[in-house]
């Protein structure tokens, strides 16, 4: 499994990219066409049976018992040290808001870790360094035309 971390214009958000699908997440409180949000003061019960019925036939991975392995999932991602918020979800990646106190790099880690425990147990974890895919793709040259910030290093493989 393929992360890139990119850091988004707020110095306490960024998105976590996969090169994996997600399951959906469905927003219990609001309309559904408005973009969900987990933070702590969500009902993780409601939110993980709408996922079940969202993600019912859409999703990729098939879960023997969606509700308790997506109530699972959101708990362990609300528990992440320095996770204040998801904001906004899609179908490979997550935008997080984190306190200013952590290294969005571990914050990232743990997200992806999470989300290979639950849906990906035998997918390593490879990190993708943003700038040499923005290099590949850009048509303006070396480091593209968002440059990536030098503090997002690339690690090898983590293993199980």
């Amino acid at each position: 499994m393929r992360v890139m971390l990119c850091p988004l214009p707020s110095p306490f958000a960024f998105t976590v990219h996969f090169s994996v699908e997600l399951p959906a997440f469905a927003a219990p409180d609001r309309p559904f066409f408005l973009r969900p949000s987990l933070h702590r003061r969500c009902r993780i019960l409601r939110l993980a049976r709408r996922m079940a019925r969202y993600n019912w036939g859409h999703f990729s991975v098939e879960l023997p018992n969606p509700v308790s392995t997506y109530c699972r999932f959101l708990e362990d991602l609300l528990v992440i040290e320095g996770l204040n918020e998801i904001t906004n979800t899609a179908r490979y990646h997550l935008q997080v808001e984190m306190g200013g106190c952590f290294e969005p790099r571990s914050v990232a880690d743990s997200i992806a870790r999470t989300v290979r425990q639950h849906f990906y147990p035998d997918e390593p974890i490879c990190w993708v360094d943003r700038s040499a895919s923005a290099d590949a793709e850009s048509p303006h040259g070396a480091g593209g035309s968002r440059p990536a910030r030098a503090d997002f290093p690339v690690s090898p493989p983590v293993e199980p």
